[in-house]
This record gives structure tokens, C-alpha cells and sequence, in this order.
């Protein structure tokens, strides 16, 4: 259907056309900006951005010169916009609230380090637009945050600092030039260690491995023999559900849906692993919840994490190391008189001391000593670098030897087995 127009009012509603370019306008006791920023590109062609913004400042002849500003400034960032696709900056505030909700693989959460850095930059420079601060205020900022810690620790908040900057410069948000981007010096053996912090892992002797777990709670026993197995940090060990969990004979496997690298790892289980959790099911009970979580505490209710860990789990583990650290003590002083009662003094001795280092490296063990222990023992067995990695959930060659540790008796019989001084085969026959 075709409408016809009214004869004689041909013009009459139509607007006047408005000049190009931005104008300040009085509406409702505020000064407002309306126009539209025509700009011709690069490539010849003509386009253009309408804007219709308030500016927050009331309709006043001293606050002209300030909307006046706010115009100016509007229609060079539309301009930029155009021309060279940046996107005008945005207040800290508004940049971190974004980047912490950015979507981002598996639908992992944001750790409570990243939290934590993002609202001190939140804190420290408020409101204020990216593009406004400099270079020397970040770094200001970086040091001052990092004077008094580690250099691994500081490599670790570069880290997240510089990927949250780089995530701000990235198309399509360019809400900070490259000029503006802050220059850190980095140490390049914190930022890529050849091993992870020292720990005496290769001293770990099974049998004090054993000695801590049957001292651990029937509800914690299960999770230190899985941490044993698959070399899984704590915070992956209370995420699987029942259902991840498979403890058939021979085919023992369980599956953490949610691991720090972000990637699901499906881990074999030791056989002993196997029966030990089999045990603490038939006494934790409620297998109808196929669903709901494998290891529960134990009052029968799901762990509460804290910044991504259990004070459950932490307080468990703590007595657990202090009985075990009062068995050895027993065992020891057993052992010692019985030597001292058959005049074996330097035997005696001997047992003390081996006692005491004991003791001493089961206070220091954490359970993330398991992961280091998984690759030391992988390395140690000659296993193949694709076993090692998918047991322990390792995305890089370079992150599973960080966290293998030097075992010197296996160094001792590999350097042993080199053909170095052995007759060569034309020797031999002539």
C-alpha cells in the first residue's frame, strides 16, 4: 500500500537539518551534547558517529567552558573511533570490573590473586581514564605493591598485571596506546625457573608417606592417596563428583573436571588408591548422590573453600602430620634402646639422627609436595614425557621438569651405565 501525502503540508513536520559537527543543548536543567562527527577515512570513504550524551553539569554560564571541553573531547575520541578503530578509554574501574568478568575457557572464575591485584590498582587510581595515567604511575604502583617479596612472587603479580594491561591495548577495546604502556625489568630465573621452590622431595621416603597417611582421618586417607597418585593439587581433589570416579578393578581412573590450567584431567589411580577410596565409601554412605561430591568431611558435608582453599582440609593434614611426627618419635626411641640394650651405641646414634631429619622433613611436607614428588618419581622411573604430563594435567614439557627434582641415586646409575672406557667392537675383534 502506498500512502499518499497530504496536499499543502509537504515540509511542514520535518525538522531543520542540523549543521554538522557537535553542539551543547539545555535540556532539563543540564547541559546536554547532541550533533553528529562526520569524518572521511583513509580509503576515500564518508562516515559517520551520532552522539547523544548528558554531561552531569548543570545548565550554567560557569559551567559552559567545561561542557565546551567535554565536546571537544567527545568528538576527538569519535574521530579516533573512525579513523583508527580505538575505542575511547575507560576509567580504571569500569576497565577492571570488565576484564574480571571477560568470559574465558571452561567458564574458569578469576583466581583470588587476580582479584586481589585488580582491586589495589582499583583502589589506587579510582575513576581516573586509562589513558590519562602514566607510565611511571604503573610502575610506581607495580614496585610499591611488590617491594617486600620474593622475586618469584613479584614475576607471578607482573604476570597478571601485564595481562590485564594487554588486555586492555588489545583490539577491539584499545582503551590504552602503546605509548602509554608501562616497561618492567624481568627476572628472567624467577620468571622461568629450572626447578620449582626447593624441597627435599627425593628424601620423601614412602614409608613416611604411608606413616602421615595412617594418621590422617578416615575422611582425609582417600585424598592423600589420590594426591599421591595423580600429583593433583587440593584444590582440583575436592571437585570431582561421585559420578567422576571410577573403582572397578584394574581400571581405576578419576576425573577432575577443574584444574588450574583450566583443562580437565582424567588421572589412573594406584590400585591401593583404589581400595582405599572403595573403603571410604562404604563408610561415608549416601551413594545414591551420584552427583554431589566425592570427598566430604567429616561431619558428612561438602568442603568450603576460602580464596580456592579448605581450612577443613588444611587443619586435617596439619594433625595428621603432628601424629605421624609423634610415631617416628615413638619408633625411634624404641628402636634406640633396643640397640643401647645389645651395646650397639654408634647404631643407636645413627638411628637418632636418621630420626630427627625425619622429623624434621615431615613438618615441612605440604600436600603440594605430591606434585612434585608424581614428577620426580615419573622422571625417576623412566616413564615416557607424555605419560608424566597426562598424569599430572601438565600443558608444557617445560612446567613438568620444573617440577622434577634431582634424585642423585638414579643419577648415580644412569652416569654408571655410560659407555665410557668399554672396548669398541673393532677393538674387541682385533
Amino acid at each position: 500500500m502506498v500512502r499518499k501525502g497530504i496536499p499543502g503540508s509537504r515540509g511542514r513536520n520535518r525538522r531543520p537539518k542540523q549543521s554538522p559537527g557537535l553542539c551543547i543543548v539545555e535540556r532539563d536543567g543540564f547541559w546536554h551534547v547532541h550533533g553528529t562527527v562526520r569524518v572521511s577515512t583513509p580509503d576515500g570513504s564518508r562516515r559517520s558517529c551520532r552522539i547523544r550524551k548528558g554531561t552531569g553539569l548543570p545548565a550554567l554560564a560557569e559551567t559552559l567552558a567545561d561542557a565546551e571541553t567535554l565536546r571537544d573531547t567527545w568528538a576527538l575520541e569519535a574521530r579516533q573511533e573512525i579513523i583508527h578503530g580505538r575505542q575511547p578509554s575507560r576509567p580504571l574501574s569500569i576497565a577492571v570490573e570488565r576484564w574480571l568478568k571477560r568470559p574465558r575457557k571452561h567458564g574458569r572464575k578469576p583466581s583470588w590473586r587476580e582479584v586481589a591485584m585488580t582491586k589495589a590498582t582499583a583502589k589506587r587510581f579510582g575513576v581516573r581514564l586509562m589513558s590519562d595515567i602514566l607510565p611511571e604511575e604503573w610502575v610506581s604502583f607495580v614496585e610499591t605493591e611488590t617491594q617486600e617479596v620474593a622475586p618469584s612472587t613479584r614475576e607471578r603479580y607482573l604476570n597478571g598485571f601485564m595481562s590485564f594491561m594487554n588486555w586492555c591495548h588489545a583490539r577491539p577495546r584499545r582503551w590504552i596506546t602503546e605509548k602509554s604502556m608501562p616497561y618492567f625489568e624481568r627476572d628472567p630465573a624467577a620468571r622461568k625457573p629450572k626447578h620449582r621452590q626447593r624441597r627435599r622431595v627425593a628424601e620423601l621416603r614412602p614409608d613416611l608417606i604411608m606413616l602421615i597417611i595412617e594418621n590422617a582421618g578416615w575422611h582425609l586417607k582417600p585424598q592423600l592417596w589420590v594426591e599421591w597418585s595423580t600429583g593433583q593439587r587440593t584444590t582440583a581433589v575436592l571437585k570431582p563428583r561421585l559420578c567422576e570416579a571410577v573403582l572397578a578393578p584394574g581400571r581405576e581412573q578419576i576425573t577432575f573436571p577443574t584444574t588450574k590450567s583450566g583443562e580437565p584431567v582424567t588421572a589412573s589411580l594406584h590400585p591401593a588408591a583404589g581400595e582405599a577410596i572403595r573403603q571410604y565409601l562404604k563408610r561415608r554412605g549416601r551413594l545414591w548422590d551420584r552427583e554431589g561430591p566425592l570427598f566430604l568431611t567429616r561431619a558428612g558435608k561438602p568442603y568450603k573453600t576460602e580464596n580456592q582453599l579448605s581450612g577443613h582440609n588444611r587443619t586435617a593434614f596439619n594433625n595428621a602430620k603432628r601424629k605421624a611426627v609423634v610415631a617416628r618419635r615413638r619408633l625411634a626411641l624404641a628402636r634406640c634402646l633396643e640397640l643401647r640394650s645389645q651395646v650397639r651405641i654408634a647404631e643407636a646414634r645413627a638411628e637418632a639422627g636418621t630420626a630427627w631429619n625425619d622429623i624434621k622433613l615431615m613438618r615441612q611436607v605440604t600436600q603440594h609436595w605430591f606434585r612434585h614428588l608424581l614428577a620426580t618419581t615419573m622422571m625417576a622411573l623412566r616413564a615416557p614425557v607424555r605419560v608424566g604430563m597426562d598424569q599430572g594435567g601438565w600443558l608444557t614439557v617445560e612446567s613438568y621438569m620444573a617440577y622434577a627434582h634431582d634424585v642423585p641415586e638414579v643419577r648415580r646409575q644412569t652416569v654408571d651405565q655410560l659407555p665410557i672406557g668399554t672396548p669398541t667392537a673393532k677393538q674387541e675383534t682385533g
